[in-house]
């Protein structure tokens, strides 16, 4: 596929997928129940595994929690999406360089321990990042 082509796809899947995120964040009060975001693609488990799109789910959720847009909170996964997320690439990357980002949300240490300050992950380490995408996106939030 042509850089061209893949800056195409990746802009409409993300239009899309922001689409989804707005169009099921709803006002607090507001007595609506948004609809659960689903991805479905033919893509393999290794190509889904760093796909953002996969977990809207939980930006949703994180995002209304923290009282903050969804779309901003999923255009984070997106804009760190170049990096390879897998726990023991990310672990062999900080060794080589301390002040490396952990997690689906490229979050450093000093700004995860500063937002878990009163959170219901105020107990959670920066070190758990990369195993939990929920926190990941819990602490993007």
């Amino acid at each position: 596929m042509t850089t061209r082509r893949c800056a195409l796809v990746r802009t409409a899947v993300t239009a899309l997928v922001l689409a989804v995120a707005g169009s099921a964040c709803t006002p607090a009060g507001s007595g609506r129940t948004p609809h659960t975001p689903t991805t479905d693609t033919a893509a393999s488990p290794q190509a889904q595994e760093y796909d953002p799109s996969r977990f809207a789910p939980q930006v949703v959720t994180h995002a209304r929690q923290a009282g903050v847009n969804a779309r901003l909170l999923m255009a984070i996964l997106y804009n760190e999406a170049y990096k390879p997320h897998d726990p023991a690439w990310e672990r062999a990357w900080q060794r080589s360089k301390p002040d490396a980002a952990f997690g689906i949300a490229n979050m450093h240490r000093a700004a995860f321990d500063q937002t878990k300050r009163g959170r219901d992950f105020a107990d959670r380490d920066w070190h758990e990042l990369p195993d939990d995408r929920d926190l990941a996106i819990k602490a993007a939030a």
